[in-house]
């Protein structure tokens, strides 16, 4: 209630930097509120001071609307005992000694704080953190802070969170809390005991502390505690003895029972045993015994055998009847050395009444001899090397300076063109850079009034779409520098753009996609709604049959070319889904990433609407794109890394960390050879990585990448 009061009694015309104090009816009376309208990157970057908060510079600032509404509150000593009784307290056996301070931030956009308000998160780092000056706090009903907390020797603070917990810190000086994000504080003491009478004019808040080690009751009480306590430890220390004791057992007794049977099988082992090196090896005996159908070798009957394969003829004996092994081995002598001649028998050392193949009771051999190959200098041999593992360079070959780049986590202004154009939207303009001579163009200049959302190529030839903040969709011939046409349909900004062989999708903060089709007059064929809240990422699968989105809504949904309605619903999430990648090695694989609360890189088979793995990042996934040379893919992260993966699909092992942006890598395009991709942050950067291998050979550099070093500007 009393946040809505203040957002419509908030001055919208009011400069940026200027406070203004909202008066609240009479029944909310000792509440004090003041709020401020900030631009988001002057929040970014300079910090602010509202109250008793001090914010620093460096905050992280989810979502980055162009202006942001701060609110402090000062609940005062009366209104601060809900948070006293609603976070139960006195169950951590603590006691309120300050009003409740709170420090919320929401949009300030004039399109979204009337109608659409949402919370902004402000996040900070424990070594950046933002700042609680308790003793500057004033209320008109304690009007004397530092005479009210003064009377307390020692205080914690403590942070009211928004799911109902509450953490407690130590002071950064006295009265002085820190926090790292947007919410509600107050000071705290600790007591021993629950007091059943507060003291007068405090409402919950106590200013007072009083001994409670005193009294037969409190020490009855803490002497049952104490004995419940040993006994249920000793029960608990005997339980964990015996099972050391039983494990120690049954470790003894495995122990026994391997060394017998070691004992018995050497004792009555069948095979005789050799030292081959260090190592015992079993041999066979020397005198061979019959094989056995059951468990033996299973030598074929010689008589249905086609020596004719071999251009042999088998040897009769006198009585015309086999010879049994004698001419069994004849036969295989000669098939595996020829015929049998004095001066082969020379050469080789065999004789025809001498066996080849003889069991040996003893044999001296190097553990070499054991390889599959035999010794490293064998003859015929070729050793193939081991294969190098695929470096990637740790630095940017290419950096672009882009003023004006917005670090806003829900647009998508950087794209990569078959034609090896680079398309980047600056602020209210598109500038494009030709890769191949590093010419920089102005395609267009959208005016004070609109700016650039989205940027998106079409798959062929020089047509790039340009989503605007006004809801309209802009169609320009690259090659000309012109405008072809312009689509309305959206009532809110257009993030997200995603060409098929025929259709634009674009999807827009008003949570619509809309389907359009450049060819048709109007200005689209059909609508596609679903999403909760804003689309922040769209993908058309490379077989054109499936377009795969993601909201601010945690949701990811998969359509086909003709429904209005999402065919599959994916909502493991937890956080927005922008990042969204399909595979073009499988058919069906799709690959999706999650904000600051998910973190978490996801497959899927849409083909068998299957959750296939799931990997945590430890870092807010801000974009996705597979190599289309090789299994592998390439992530782009922002809070709190700022990092550049490079994956191996489907084993997910790293195979590269880039860093280098200072600020969350938001945009990320791909080369049209596959091999090199640019990635844009918040640091107002465009750099160029080369990442991936060629088609041909995975050692060869990109030609993009030879042939431009140095850092520019794109304007």
């Amino acid at each position: 209630m009393i946040r809505d009061y203040t957002i419509r009694n908030f001055k919208l015309n009011l400069n940026t930097g200027i406070t203004q104090k909202i008066h609240l009816p009479s029944n909310f009376s000792g509440i004090d509120i003041d709020t401020v309208k900030l631009r988001c990157g002057s929040l970014r970057r300079y910090g602010a001071k509202i109250g008793e908060f001090h914010i620093g510079s460096g905050v992280t600032v989810e979502p980055c609307p162009e202006r942001v509404m701060l609110i402090r509150q000062n609940l005062g000593l009366n209104w601060s005992s809900i948070y006293s009784t609603g976070y139960n307290l006195s169950g951590y056996n603590y006691k309120l000694v300050s009003p409740v301070l709170g420090l919320l931030a929401y949009n300030a956009n004039p399109d979204g704080v009337a109608t659409n308000p949402y919370e902004v998160n402000v996040m900070a780092t424990d070594q950046n953190p933002i700042l609680i000056d308790f003793l500057s706090s004033t209320t008109t009903d304690n009007p004397n802070p530092k005479a009210t907390m003064k009377k307390n020797s020692s205080v914690l603070c403590a942070c009211f969170t928004s799911n109902g917990n509450t953490t407690f810190s130590e002071q950064v000086s006295p009265s002085v809390c820190k926090g790292t994000r947007q919410g509600h504080y107050a000071l705290v003491m600790k007591t021993e005991a629950r007091k059943d009478d507060h003291d007068g004019g405090g409402g919950g808040v106590v200013t007072s502390s009083t001994d409670m080690n005193g009294g037969n009751g409190g020490g009855k009480l803490s002497r049952w505690k104490v004995a419940v306590g040993s006994v249920i430890g000793s029960g608990i220390g005997a339980i964990l003895l015996g099972m050391l004791v039983v494990a120690m057992l049954v470790k003894v007794k495995k122990k026994a029972m391997r060394e017998e049977m070691e004992r018995r099988a050497y004792e009555e082992e069948a095979l005789q045993v050799s030292m081959v090196g260090h190592v015992r090896a079993p041999t066979a005996p020397g005198t061979r015994t019959l094989p056995r159908i059951a468990d033996d070798r299973f030598i074929p009957s010689r008589s249905g055998s086609n020596f004719a394969l071999f251009d042999l003829s088998p040897s009769p004996s006198k009585d015309g009847k086999e010879d049994g092994a004698g001419s069994y081995a004849t036969l295989l002598r000669a098939a595996m050395f020829g015929p049998e001649t004095p001066e082969k028998r020379d050469i080789t050392g065999f004789s025809s009444s001498r066996n080849i193949f003889r069991f040996k009771t003893e044999t001296h051999r190097s553990l070499n001899s054991f390889s599959p190959f035999g010794v490293d200098d064998s003859p015929g041999v070729c050793h193939s090397p081991v294969k190098a593992p695929r470096k990637v360079p740790r630095s940017p070959y290419k950096v672009l300076d882009a003023p004006a780049l917005q670090d806003d986590f829900y647009l998508n202004l950087v794209d990569w063109s078959a034609q090896n154009v680079l398309a980047v939207g600056l602020g209210n303009c598109v500038y494009l850079w030709n890769a191949c001579s590093s010419k920089v163009t102005k395609l267009c200049d959208l005016g004070a009034e609109d700016s650039v959302c989205s940027v998106g190529w079409a798959l062929r030839g020089t047509h790039l779409a340009v989503g605007t903040s006004t809801g309209k969709v802009q169609i320009w011939d690259a090659s000309r520098c012109k405008r072809t046409r312009t689509m309305e349909g959206h009532r809110l900004r257009v993030g997200a753009l995603a060409w098929g062989s025929s259709v634009l999708s674009s999807g827009s903060r008003d949570k619509s996609i809309l389907q359009r089709d450049i060819r048709c007059q109007e200005d689209h064929v059909s609508k596609l709604t679903g999403h909760k809240s804003e689309v922040c990422g769209l993908k058309w699968s490379y077989d054109n049959r499936e377009l795969a989105s993601g909201g601010n809504d945690n949701r990811l949904f998969v359509w086909n070319q003709h429904s209005t309605q999402p065919v599959l619903k994916y909502s493991e999430h937890t956080a927005a889904v922008k990042a969204i990648a399909w595979s073009p090695h499988v058919h069906g694989l799709l690959a999706s990433g999650g904000g600051t609360a998910d973190r978490c890189i996801r497959f899927w088979n849409t083909t068998t609407n299957t959750h296939l793995s799931s990997i945590d990042t430890c870092s807010q996934v801000c974009n996705l794109a597979w190599s289309k040379n090789v299994n592998e893919l390439v992530s782009t992260h922002g809070y709190s890394q700022n990092q550049i993966i490079v994956w191996k699909y489907p084993t997910m092992s790293k195979i590269a960390t880039l860093t280098g942006h200072t600020y969350r890598v938001l945009y990320l395009a791909v080369s049209p050879d596959g091999q090199t991709i640019v990635t844009g942050a918040g640091d107002e950067t465009l750099r160029f990585w080369n990442v991936f291998p060629s088609p041909k050979s995975q050692n060869t550099d990109s030609e993009i990448g030879s042939s431009f070093f140095g850092r520019t500007t794109i304007r």
